[in-house]
């Protein structure tokens, strides 16, 4: 008996190997026409963002109204929100002109908390105040999800803020300062 089970063990083994070689071999690449290669040039968009215009980096600090510890996770997830929505709408980040962003309002759940206790826990919150050509503006949300903590909620901060700094650019001509 116990050499009937090696071998199907053997066999099993073997019947795996030849299924992951299969899925990892490459395949080899489908010859396109030239029509083809034509079509697809002319289907894809040329850079949006030459069409629209660039947009300002933005500048993000702490100075949260009630006491809050800093995460320096949040601001680079702000930015990314910020720069996903604006290279989804057609515009550029610019390396120089800026926007001055300060996060006000700020409280995470600590996760085990969030996923445990769910609406018990409270809310994960984060609001930001937007500086842009002489303009005030401001972006928050808040969120009691218990899957989504606060990375999800700084990426829509981060598109909120996309919105609110589109509202000032169209609405007042560039000057020297922000």
């Amino acid at each position: 008996m116990p050499m009937k089970n090696s071998m199907v063990c053997a066999a099993l083994c073997w019947t795996l190997a030849g299924l992951a070689q299969a899925q990892t071999a490459p395949e080899a690449p489908a010859a396109a026409s030239a029509a083809d290669t034509a079509a697809s040039a002319a289907t894809t968009p040329a850079p949006a963002a030459a069409t629209k215009g660039t947009l300002p980096k933005l500048s993000i600090k702490w100075q949260c109204k009630e006491e809050c510890t800093a995460n320096d996770k949040v601001p680079p997830l702000i930015e990314e929100g910020y720069a996903k929505a604006a290279q989804a709408n057609g515009y550029a980040v610019s390396d120089s002109d800026v926007a001055e962003v300060t996060i006000v309002e700020f409280r995470q759940r600590p996760p085990a908390v969030r996923v445990t206790l769910g609406l018990f826990a409270g809310k994960d919150k984060l609001g930001v105040k937007i500086k842009y050509r002489g303009k005030d503006a401001s972006a928050d949300d808040s969120s009691a999800n218990i899957i989504q903590g606060m990375n999800s909620l700084s990426e829509t901060v981060g598109k909120r803020s996309y919105e609110q700094i589109v509202a000032i650019f169209k609405s007042t001509p560039a000057t020297g300062s922000n």
